[in-house]
């Protein structure tokens, strides 16, 4: 144990004197104080010119981002396909949405739309002069 703590003193002293020689070979230059009236002078000069107005921006509330409406849903979105049977009258469609299945004939309406038109693997509904399309889910 004494040999491991005399390494490190050893090495401390070491540290310590080559420390002082790099120090004495390279002196920092003194540095001047300044005069309390120069500093004064200093300071002032530094300042841009408006500083106090452009703190007083940097203080105030920042207002709230502008609000972005959300993009439009498209319409019978919340309806899927299921399946289709077909009959002479034309036939019915079967769809899964939030409330469950529903089933609608054609010729019937599904949130203000009309089923106008039914194939094996779509719905086509209308609305005015608005058509959307439902297509059953490729498995």
């Amino acid at each position: 144990m004494s040999s491991g703590s005399n390494m490190i003193s050893g090495a401390a002293t070491l540290l310590l004197i080559s420390g002082a020689l790099w120090a004495s070979a390279w002196p920092l230059r003194s540095l001047a104080r300044p005069s309390a009236a120069q500093a004064v002078t200093a300071e002032e000069d530094t300042r841009s010119e408006g500083w106090r107005a452009s703190v007083s921006q940097a203080l105030q509330p920042r207002s709230a981002p502008p609000v972005r409406l959300a993009a439009p849903q498209r319409p019978l979105a919340r309806y899927e396909l299921v399946g289709v049977v077909e009959a002479d009258s034309g036939g019915w469609g079967l769809f899964r949405g939030d409330d469950g299945l529903v089933t609608i004939s054609l010729g019937r309406r599904l949130e203000d739309y009309t089923l106008i038109s039914l194939t094996p693997q779509a719905a086509i509904f209308e609305r005015d002069e608005d058509r959307v399309t439902l297509s059953r889910a490729q498995r």
